[in-house]
């Protein structure tokens, strides 16, 4: 493994680590009534979305400059939902690493729908679609690039809302290339809608 990815990769993980510990304590904390919780995943308006996650560079060039794993948070506010059916919602996330002096950072402000899938068991999977504006900032010492640009990006994703709240999302991110960067990949995210 390439050293210079180590403090990325570490910074990643700690991310992760505390947002997945986080929704941990929520999940077991929270109150919830097992004859009843069928009927609740999904069907509750929540106003919210606190999310957190990793993201996974997959151009060569990227990786190589900053790292192959970038953490990742964000928060989505509700603006209509149709229980058990779909929701639309403006988020914002915030996606970032550094490695070698180098930082990369991405800013999605986008508009998202979910349309669920039908209740199995306990759960509620769901199909996640997005577009909107990209906002890029990139320190890149050896290609020269020092800046930031806005682009227009979308992402498709797969999840699953849980009786707790909690829900588990993996979606890919499609960034077009802007100042010779790539930050197009997926990413896997874990979040409480409350």
């Amino acid at each position: 493994m390439n050293r210079n990815l180590i403090p990325s990769i570490r910074v990643a993980a700690k991310v992760a680590a505390a947002v997945v510990a986080a929704v941990g304590v929520f999940a077991v904390c929270s109150p919830s009534k097992a004859d009843d919780v069928s009927s609740n995943v999904g069907s509750q308006k929540f106003i919210a979305a606190l999310r957190g996650g990793v993201h996974f560079n997959q151009n060569k060039a990227v990786k190589d400059a900053y790292g192959s794993v970038a953490g990742f948070g964000g928060l989505a506010y509700t603006i209509q939902s149709e229980p058990l059916v779909n929701r639309l919602s403006l988020a914002v996330d915030y996606i970032t690493v550094s490695s070698k002096g180098n930082t990369q950072r991405i800013i999605p402000v986008m508009l998202e729908y979910q349309a669920y899938q039908g209740m199995h068991s306990h759960t509620r999977p769901y199909v996640s679609f997005g577009c909107g504006l990209v906002n890029i900032k990139a320190k890149d010492t050896l290609k020269g690039v020092d800046g930031t640009g806005s682009t227009f990006g979308a992402f498709l994703g797969y999840g699953i809302d849980m009786p707790s709240q909690v829900f588990v999302e993996a979606r890919y991110l499609l960034v077009p290339e802007l100042m010779t960067e790539n930050m197009s990949g997926p990413s896997v995210l874990v979040g409480i809608r409350f």
